[in-house]
């Protein structure tokens, strides 16, 4: 089994589907622009269950 990950994917459809920058996100999340981009290369799992309660998902959703 490989590492768990952050869904990206799903988290770019859904800031699509509202029409949502990563700038937009940054400021929800209380973050840089910068640390947005991290997570989207990185991956982390971390970010899981802030990213869900914006998004209205269940963390686990956001994990794969």
């Amino acid at each position: 089994m490989g590492k768990l990950q952050l869904n990206t994917d799903k988290i770019k459809m859904e800031m699509e589907r509202l029409g949502m920058k990563k700038i937009n996100l940054a400021r929800k999340l209380g973050l840089t622009p910068a640390m947005v981009t991290y997570i989207f290369r990185s991956k982390p799992i971390t970010f899981a269950d802030r990213l869900s309660k914006i998004f209205g998902f269940d963390a686990k959703d956001l994990i794969k």
